[in-house]
């Protein structure tokens, strides 16, 4: 069982975080931190991600809202583009972003906004766009 999740959690990390993602995991894994970077995949995004009673997209927005409350930028900006790969709109983005300001404090929402706006004009920079709507 444990096994079938491991291997949904590899094809959920795939699909989330993009093609180049378990060759970039791979990059940072050694010995010292193998077993959590395995339960990450396994628990995170096997059992996790890879429950279908909600959206890939609101696992997305789900998980904007508690990194940005935490205050983890790396990972809200790793998110934000997992969120836009997962079909969010910069519509959706920022309705979720406002909530994140009136929950978790203006600092906290504003650093999203900033960390989102970065993410937004990478895209850009490469030619591709998100989607307003």
């Amino acid at each position: 069982m444990a096994n079938d999740f491991m291997e949904l959690g590899k094809r959920m990390f795939t699909e989330v975080m993009g093609d180049k993602a378990l060759d970039n995991m791979a990059g940072i894994t050694n010995d010292f931190n193998r077993e959590a970077m395995e339960i990450a995949i396994e628990y995170g995004f096997g059992r996790i991600w890879g429950d279908d009673a909600i959206s890939k997209k609101q696992h997305s927005l789900n998980t904007l809202c508690l990194l940005a409350a935490l205050n983890r930028q790396a990972e809200f900006r790793i998110h934000v583009k997992g969120a836009i790969r997962n079909g969010c709109t910069k519509r959706e983005l920022r309705a979720t972003l406002l909530q994140i300001m009136g929950y978790a404090g203006f600092p906290a929402g504003l650093e999203a906004f900033r960390v989102a706006g970065e993410v937004f004009e990478e895209y850009e920079k490469k030619g591709r766009q998100v989607p307003e709507q």
